[in-house]
Parts: C-alpha cells; structure tokens; sequence
C-alpha cells in the first residue's frame, strides 16, 4: 500500500522536475507552450496522486475490516471452541478430534497436536497480555488451559531418552513410537512458549533438552523407524530443516537468552547448497545421493509452500 503511494509519487515528481527544466522559461506570468504543457503534467500528476491515494484509502479501509473480521472470528468463534470442546478435564490434554458441533470422535492424543494446543494457549496469554480485546478472566484460563496440557505432555509424551511419541490413548499411555522429529518439534515449541507464560523453570529444561535431541536427530530423522530398506533409496528432506528453522525462531522468542543464530544459518547453507535447484529456480522436497533416485515420486516431489 505505501509502495503504491510511493511509485505514483515517484513517478509524478519525476515529470514535474524533467518538464519544468525543459519548458519553464517565462516567469513573469506570460503562457507560453512551455508553461501551457507544465500546467498539463501538473494537472496529470495530481490527478494520478489522488487516484493512488484513493486506492491506498479504499486498500487500508479493506486491511481494517479484514483485520477486524479476523479478530472477532479468533476470538469470539475459534478460540472459544477449543476453550469449551477441547480439554480433557479427566485425564489431562487436549481432545482434538472433534466434529463441527465439538463432538469428540475419537480419544487418541497425538503429540504434535497436543504440543500446538499447548503452544496456542501459552501464545494467546503471552501475546494479548496488554490487549483491551480480551478480559484479565480470558487469560487466566488460557494459562490454565497451558499448563495443564503442558503437565500432560511432561508426564506421557517422551520416551526415557527425551524423544517423543507419535499418539497416545486418552490416559497416556504410548501407542505408536516416537518415529516422528516433529512431536519433538511441536514439543519443543510448546514448553518453550509455556515457559514464557509461567516461569516454570522445568519447561525452559524440557524445552532446550528437546530442542538438543532434535539436532541430534536430524541426520537421520526416523532413526531405527525409518521405513526404507538401508541403501535402497536414501533420501534426505527439507521439511526437516524448514520447521527446525521455525523452532529456532520459536525457541528464541520463549528462552531469549538461547544462541540459535548458528544454528538458524547452518540450516540456510544447506538449504540453498543441497535443496535449491539452481537450474529450475525452486527447492526439492527430497534430495539424494543416488542418481536413479531422483526419476521416482518421492525426488520429483515439489512442496508449493515451501518455495520461495
């Protein structure tokens, strides 16, 4: 919307300043075809100003109710349906397969998505802390709500060597294994976030301790889960390093006192060096050492939402 204002005004007081240098030769109030044509570029250009300032009006004008649209469709319609539909008030967490009317159609508990509601709840309080749009009575609950999903996901979500499962059953119990570097991811971002909500120093812990083990990881996400056979197709995928940049950012924001600078830009150089395929101009979702590997699904796979 400015680069609107600012192009037409560019574009304006470039005409000004070229006619008037050619054409503005009489100044004692005399027309002359040089004054004549200066007043017609004047004319022009306040005329294409006004039209660029009238569509940069109406453009805000759109962006305020857009904005508005979105604040009360958060706060008044979303938010309250997990508020109310969501909690497991018996045995900790989120319930988060629910229909439209917040039936609950299945009790299982993903850890991913019980590390986003944790991460929701903790943001909705860290963020709208000085807000006028949301009650002081609003934000304790969303705390509550955090903290229990967070208490939840420290008592069941990990395995004894800090990885975290893929679901759980309703009280907690493991149903299928921590193949998956993205509960951790989710995890991570969820007692990071908690902790900037409640100071519990045992999130802040919880949070780096995981962040670790995801680096850790990274080389070989699946660990002894992956499902290729050992050197048949070894592929490496950039939706690792996409979201690990995005924890970073995260993790920075929850533990400010957290160095992820190095981090953030190793995971840009081998982004740009291994993913970006110079020749087409956009990033492979899978990449591998094997030459054939690349003719098959899985190395034509093109992800619309991480190109650039």
């Amino acid at each position: 919307m400015l680069g609107l204002v600012s192009a037409v005004g560019c574009q304006c007081f470039f005409l000004f300043g070229l006619f008037g240098f050619l054409f503005w030769t009489n100044l004692d109030g005399v027309e002359t075809p040089g004054r004549t044509l200066m007043s017609s570029v004047f004319n022009a250009g306040h005329a294409m100003m006004a039209d660029g300032l009238g569509q940069t009006s109406k453009l805000l004008q759109k962006a305020t109710e857009y904005a508005q649209l979105y604040w009360d469709t958060l706060l008044n319609d979303i938010v309250p349906f997990w508020v109310k539909h969501s909690p497991d008030k018996e045995f900790g967490g989120f319930f988060t397969c629910l229909d439209a009317e917040g039936n609950v159609y299945d009790t299982d508990k993903f850890v991913w998505l019980q590390g986003r509601a944790v991460w929701m709840f903790s943001k909705l309080f860290n963020t709208l802390a000085e807000s006028d749009r949301v009650s002081q009575q609003s934000r304790a609950e969303w705390l509550q709500l955090a903290t229990q999903g967070a208490e939840f996901l420290r008592m069941h979500a990990a395995d004894a060597n800090g990885h975290h499962y893929f679901s759980l059953t309703r009280s907690g119990q493991p149903l299928i294994a921590p193949y998956s570097i993205f509960s951790d991811c989710f995890a991570a971002m969820a007692f990071a976030q908690f902790y900037k909500a409640s100071g519990h120093d045992w999130a802040k812990q919880l949070a780096i301790q995981t962040f670790d083990n995801i680096e850790h990881r990274k080389q070989q996400p699946k660990g002894q889960w992956a499902k290729a056979v050992p050197g048949s197709r070894p592929f490496r995928g950039l939706s690792v390093y996409m979201i690990d940049m995005n924890l970073c950012v995260e993790m920075k924001e929850g533990i400010p006192e957290l160095d992820v600078r190095k981090r953030i830009e190793n995971n840009i150089d081998i982004v740009m060096a291994d993913f970006l395929d110079q020749e087409h101009g956009y990033f492979r979702e899978n990449i591998s050492n094997v030459a054939e590997a690349e003719d098959t699904y899985e190395g034509r796979l093109i992800n619309p939402g991480e190109q650039p």
